[in-house]
């Protein structure tokens, strides 16, 4: 008997009611992979649906009613014909799980090993049939989807519970195995290290009929062993790898092919089926069976499928149980405005998950000064209570804190209630768009409105009249976001706003006026809001003093860190001893050497955690295994956070190259990509194409960046950032005076230096001779970056940083001490009557002269103007250039125009 037949179960044609028991929804497209999570359920029985093609098993795991199904066709589009009929079936499902084999990369990142049996869970998936066909071969284009905010909550949660607790695959394994007893054949056993080889890049499989041990030359492959440490696993205790994943119509099964993908999409794991469930944002798990190559390995299949269904299952078991007896809203299905309409929401180059995930989880047992403090319980449990500030110095941990409060606190499940809706945004002083509130209004917005469709009726008006523009139309987005949190059917939800010291300074003060008006009308209106916000910061007279009038509110609450001091020193203090005892562990420390360094580390008096974070790479460079050597060591330590980044910058092996990368990171207009900082490098006087640059490759560059520039710079998803805040504050030069007595790097960056190299590197690279000017679109850039189109023309997205450089070369260059690169922009701005030029708006701008007189360019505008252009050429939106820089408030402008 096979195994599927075991888990017959009764054969049910289920009532309308009955389906809407069902609010989790399992795909697996393969029987081999649908075996081991039938074993899981409880109850099980066979589901019949009218109209409806598709043979359901459900079940019970936990307290979630399961359904599950395989596909009659494996590939894109079987997928995604299963999955409609299945939502179509089932209307009150809120997950969607996509759970079977995969194929993975062996190494990634800095050494990480995956091996056969390994877990890899998706952040996002990469859909591998975009592009097109070219002489070169295909090119592909990126079109990318996450999972939902809810499922990517719930991974966050259960990783943290892993950290802490460790996982129950082995025990769910165990499990399986039971279940599967009678057949023998889909028993998942662990097959080994001695069965998994990893065989040479360019060694491939020599006969498809015959395995590899009979067939192959077994000398070409590496076993566990010789992978290194990173390769071991213990029986039954996968690795559970979290990243993006590749999917396609095809199967990866080259090795080259797999290395490619990686390299171009960051993707660790390949399927066929998860593209097709854009619509639906599952969240996708794999069991790693091969290595994307010629080499299969059947034999795994079996484990494989059981080890991510172990998994689906724990996550499954973690999310808050459904409220039943209380029928939600039908699935929304957007109209096409509707669909425009939220897409208009979501801010241009910012992922807020992203965002957000830039900050390390918490270590277990920190964060509790707050998580624990009375006001704070007090403002999330008490209704009455709106709005808290929680405010702490630099290197205290808020944004791990505002982490930890959105992926694990606030979405735990209460007694006898739904789970809570929580929205949120991470402030970063790392572009414009990231430091707006407007946009941050945004992004809130767009969540609310994911989460419950049916609420964006608020947002069409305002839509309908400025369209595209409205998430950057502060106004109207705060007149939605007040009409929907007052929306009776919104209920309550929670907005966690992160590092608001850095917000746009006028911004700021916008924001807390709209908040102070809001409250304000709560009190004297009978519609009411149950919406719950919660602002992190630096303790900074002008924001204690913006926020000053809410917080004389009985409703709204200020938790200082500063009061706090001593709860923060005594996490900070576990963290010591937790990385002390690993640091021994690792280094074979005698006990009386790691119980000193504890003992002097503890004895340090400003500590934070920055400063630990910092202080820690400088230990590890140098730890010594005496006594002596180590009180040495601990004498030479940073005594703050300054001091130590001069330490570590002054080990940069080589400092030209270090600032350089800094000063490109200190100015850009948004995080460049690690690709278009490989450009950025290589662009100088000797470069005039793409051909001349000598580039590192983005795997080695994402390796050694940061040890390049002193570990000041962090690589988040393949885009590059300073590690903390303070790393710009340390580096900037606002007067021009230079670094303080003894000091090289601080104070060490002016910013018209900066912008001086970000100029020459953005003008040099549009002019290569592979670009032609006349479709990079180069003239927008003019434009104020509030009327500026923020996304590069199809034609720029085809080259490494010409979409940075076609939007920003004209900011940095107004920023630029001299006049050197006029020759360069003469070749490609026009000083003819009409400019072909439109704002975010759609508004004709009118000519090159309005466009650079409106932006306050002066030193283009002169140019212009000594090259023959006619001040009083009339037409576009603003008439003329003059009227152009008296709307722009440039002054300097409007008498050069007038002289």
């Amino acid at each position: 008997m096979s195994s599927l037949e075991d888990f017959a179960g009764d054969v049910v044609w289920p009532s309308d009611a009955e389906r809407a028991k069902y609010t989790i929804g399992w795909i697996a497209p393969m029987s081999i992979e649908l075996t081991p999570a039938l074993a899981l359920l409880d109850r099980i029985s066979t589901l019949h649906v009218e109209n409806d093609s598709n043979i359901y098993k459900a079940g019970r795991i936990g307290n979630h009613h399961v359904v599950m199904v395989t596909l009659h066709k494996i590939g894109l589009e079987g997928i995604h014909s299963v999955a409609a009929g299945m939502y179509a079936s089932f209307p009150e499902l809120k997950h969607l799980f996509l759970v079977g084999l995969g194929g993975g990369i062996p190494e990634y990142a800095l050494g990480e090993q995956m091996v056969l049996g390994d877990i890899v869970v998706s952040r996002q998936v990469e859909h591998l049939d975009c592009g097109r066909r070219t002489p070169n071969g295909f090119e592909y284009t990126h079109q990318t989807y996450s999972p939902s905010p809810a499922l990517l909550k719930a991974v966050n949660t259960l990783r943290s519970t892993h950290s802490l607790r460790g996982n129950q695959i082995r025990e769910t394994l165990q499990g399986i195995r039971q279940k599967l007893q009678r057949s023998p054949r889909d028993k998942p056993e662990d097959m080994g290290p001695d069965a998994d080889r990893l065989f040479d890049p360019d060694y491939h499989h020599r006969d498809n009929t015959k395995l590899c041990e009979n067939c192959c030359d077994l000398a070409r492959a590496y076993s566990r062993q010789e992978r290194g440490q990173k390769a071991y696993r213990a029986r039954d205790s996968p690795l559970i790898h979290y990243g993006t994943i590749g999917s396609g119509n095809s199967l990866v099964v080259g090795s080259k092919e797999r290395e490619f993908l990686y390299k171009e999409f960051q993707a660790i794991c390949f399927e066929m089926e998860a593209a097709a469930l854009m619509d639906y944002r599952c969240l996708v798990i794999r069991g790693i069976s091969d290595y994307s190559d010629s080499h299969k390995n059947k034999q795994w299949q079996p484990y494989a499928a059981a080890t991510a269904a172990a998994y689906a299952q724990e996550l499954i078991m973690s999310l808050p149980a459904p409220v039943y007896g209380v029928r939600k809203c039908s699935v929304h299905e957007y109209t096409a405005e509707e669909r425009d309409c939220l897409q208009s929401l979501w801010p241009t180059g910012i992922d807020y998950e992203s965002q957000k995930n830039q900050n390390p989880e918490r270590v277990p047992q920190t964060c509790l000064w707050t998580l624990e403090n009375p006001k704070y319980i007090d403002w999330r449990d008490d209704s009455t209570k709106k709005l808290l500030w929680i405010s702490a110095d630099p290197g205290c941990g808020k944004s791990v804190l505002a982490r930890c409060i959105v992926d694990e606190d606030l979405p735990q499940p209460l007694p006898d209630n739904p789970p809570r809706r929580v929205l949120y945004y991470f402030f970063k002083d790392t572009s414009p768009e990231q430091r707006s509130a407007t946009r941050a209004i945004s992004a809130l917005l767009h969540q609310l409105f994911v989460a419950q469709p049916q609420l964006i009726r608020h947002a069409l008006p305002s839509y309908r009249e400025v369209g595209k523009a409205l998430s950057i139309t502060f106004p109207k987005l705060w007149s939605i976001f007040t009409a929907a949190s007052t929306d009776p059917m919104t209920g309550e939800f929670f907005c966690v706003l992160d590092a608001f010291d850095e917000c746009n300074e006028q911004e700021q003060e916008t924001l807390i006026k709209a908040l102070e008006n809001f409250y304000f009308h709560q009190g004297t209106s009978s519609s009411t809001s149950r919406v719950k916000i919660l602002v992190t910061s630096r303790p900074y007279f002008e924001i204690r003093r913006n926020f000053d009038e809410l917080l004389r509110t009985s409703i709204n609450i200020e938790l200082a860190g500063n009061d706090e001091s001593a709860s923060i020193k005594k996490e900070i203090d576990l963290v010591i001893k937790h990385r002390v005892a690993i640091l021994a562990r690792e280094n074979r420390l005698a006990k009386k050497v790691a119980d000193h360094l504890e003992k002097r580390l503890l004895e340090t008096e400003h500590r934070t955690y920055l400063w630990l974070r910092l202080l820690w790479e400088i230990i590890k460079k140098t730890l010594s295994g005496t006594i002596k050597r180590m009180n040495q060591l601990i004498d030479e330590l940073p005594a703050n956070i300054a001091d130590a980044y001069e330490i570590l910058l002054q080990r940069c092996p080589e400092p030209s190259f270090a600032r350089k990368v800094l000063q490109i990171v200190l100015v850009a207009g948004r995080p460049l990509t690690v690709k278009e900082m490989d450009v950025a490098l290589n662009v100088n006087e000797h470069t005039s194409s793409y051909a001349d640059l000598e580039l590192e490759g983005p795997p080695r560059l994402e390796e050694m960046l940061p040890t390049r520039c002193g570990l000041m710079i962090s690589i988040i998803q393949s885009k590059v950032y300073f590690i903390h805040q303070t790393v710009k504050e340390f580096l900037l030069d606002p007067t021009g005076v230079g670094p303080p007595a003894g000091r090289t790097w601080q104070k060490s960056l002016p910013l018209e230096k900066s912008h001086d190299v970000m100029s020459e590197i953005c003008l040099r690279s549009v002019t290569f001779s592979e670009i032609r000017l006349d479709r990079a679109d180069l003239c927008k850039a003019l434009l104020p970056e509030d009327d500026r189109d923020m996304e590069p023309n199809e034609y720029c997205q085809r080259y490494v940083f010409l979409s940075y450089a076609a939007i920003y070369w004209a900011e940095h260059y107004r920023n630029t001490p001299n006049s050197k690169y006029l020759g360069i922009i003469a070749r490609f701005l026009e000083t003819g009557d009409r400019c072909p030029l439109v704002d975010r708006y759609l508004q004709d701008i009118g000519t090159t002269l309005d466009a650079a007189s409106l932006g306050g360019h002066e030193k283009i505008v002169q140019m212009l103007l000594d090259q023959g252009a006619d001040i009083n050429a009339q037409g576009g939106h603003y008439s003329n250039a003059l009227q152009a820089a008296l709307a722009g408030g440039y002054k300097k402008i409007v008498q050069m125009l007038l002289n």
